[in-house]
């Protein structure tokens, strides 16, 4: 109940409203005042200061309010010294009588650290005790979750702890291509992207992290070397207004050589060709609801070829982005690629097995809806170096399953190295990259082992400014 708490009263600087819930004050625990959080969390200052009658004797003027909101057993004060405050029992705020026996105003409030952007100053008090309760919990949930999907078992090749739901639809969605990571920099962290995403390669994960960029605007080009001489080119551009909105629009572009057509009967080719190729064209917007919490979507109109067959489609992505409170601890949500089926335009002609020749439309077939879930963390933040860890699940609709893993080192924000795994993968497994950032530019590469695949390297360029 304390992490719901303070979720809900973190919506209050931005919905308007007022998250009160009085409660009794009890005293007498060894100098501790086990108080409302609503008391704690005023402004301390004495124009705000709750009004108190006059107390009795040896009573302090905050027994005498407790006994106005419901008596409890009498108590006198304490010299106990102060102590940190710790959260997360239920919205209350376990002080010291130093804390709440002190003049309410701004010349006694205590003292506290600069804060991260969108942080509380009682999320900076509750870090100098550790995590509470509730985070606690949930990373060990999410992180036991992750690696029981990841591990293998020796009955079955390629089978999981869970059973694989999916896998047997491979192969039986349309514009593929949308399922291509975009940007060097996500890719040499395996594709877990979701919950960093803060540049503009944001546009192809993760809607919502249009507002995480730090720059008012961005702009990103990707180039991608990818399998049997295929070519995926993508150019993204971000504009930001006022750090709460943010509007993007994006373009991906797959294309090949022609191709020789052959048949059974000319396998070495009829001399016909044809082309084959996909297009995608996005605009996107996202908004910061709280100072933690925001939200995107991407409207987008895809177009594939392959010879006389032509598809034409729009889909849709949603993302969210929440800080919990904790360090730099972030989840993403993202669903990407969903839409209605499509199908090639035109009819197809055929014999049936009476010799009657049938025309019927073409059959439809689905976009490849991907749903991911990650989490991400800072563990190292300092002006001289940062870590940064990422997990991410993904679950496509046409195939099996798949877990994310990535890793970012950099020094003075100027050199980066990036690694990378994706476990339950027939292809793409592990990758590596690295990034140099100049003044206003960025330059990343990443190298992906693609198993008996030729392997794809990626090169992107960013500017922000």
């Amino acid at each position: 109940m304390g992490f719901w708490f303070r979720v809900i009263k973190g919506l209050k600087p931005r919905l308007g409203g007022v998250f009160h819930i009085p409660r009794a004050e009890a005293r007498g625990n060894g100098g501790y005042s086990i108080a409302p959080d609503s008391l704690l969390d005023s402004p301390l200052n004495s124009e705000n200061r709750p009004a108190v009658n006059s107390a009795a004797p040896g009573f302090s003027p905050e027994t005498q309010l407790t006994h106005e909101n419901g008596a409890s057993a009498p108590c006198y004060q304490s010299n106990t010294s102060p102590q940190p405050q710790a959260r997360g029992n239920g919205g209350y705020s376990i002080a010291p009588d130093s804390l709440l026996d002190s003049p309410l105003n701004s010349e006694n409030r205590p003292a506290v650290n600069s804060v991260a952007p969108g942080f509380s100053p009682e999320t900076q008090l509750t870090q100098k005790v550790g995590a509470s309760a509730p985070y606690r919990f949930i990373i060990s949930f999410l992180f036991l979750t992750l690696f029981l999907l990841s591990q293998p078992l020796r009955a079955q090749d390629h089978s999981n702890f869970f059973p694989i739901l999916g896998g047997q639809r491979a192969g039986t969605s349309a514009f593929t291509f949308l399922k291509i990571g975009v940007g060097a920099r996500a890719l040499g962290m395996g594709g877990a992207y979701i919950p960093v995403a803060n540049d503009a390669t944001t546009l192809f994960w993760n809607p919502a992290g249009l507002v995480q960029i730090t720059e008012k605007r961005s702009v990103t080009a990707d180039h991608n070397e990818w399998v049997a001489g295929i070519q995926h080119e993508n150019l993204g551009i971000v504009w930001q207004f006022g750090g709460i909105y943010g509007i993007g629009l994006s373009a991906t572009a797959l294309h090949m050589d022609p191709m020789e057509i052959t048949t059974e009967y000319q396998p070495g080719g009829t001399g016909a060709w044809f082309n084959y190729g996909d297009v995608m064209a996005g605009l996107s917007f996202a908004m910061k609801m709280t100072d933690r919490f925001s939200f995107g979507i991407t409207g987008k109109l895809v177009d594939e070829q392959l010879a006389e067959l032509h598809m034409v489609n729009t889909l849709f992505d949603l993302g969210t982005y929440y800080y919990t409170g904790f360090q730099q601890l972030r989840f993403a949500v993202a669903l990407v690629n969903f839409g209605t089926p499509a199908a090639p335009k035109g009819e197809y002609t055929y014999t049936d097995i009476n010799g009657v020749q049938q025309t019927e439309p073409y059959a439809d077939f689905s976009p490849p809806t991907i749903f991911r879930l990650g989490i991400a963390n800072e563990w190292l933040n300092s002006p001289h170096a940062q870590f940064t860890t990422s997990v991410q699940l993904n679950h496509p609709v046409d195939n099996a399953e798949n877990i994310s893993w990535g890793a970012e080192f950099s020094v003075k924000e100027m050199l980066y190295f990036r690694g990378g795994y994706q476990s339950n993968m027939d292809v793409e497994t592990w990758s590596v990259g690295f990034g140099i950032h100049l003044a206003m530019l960025q330059v990343d590469y990443a190298y992906t082992d693609m198993r008996d695949w030729n392997n794809a390297q990626r090169f992107s360029l960013g500017w922000a400014f």
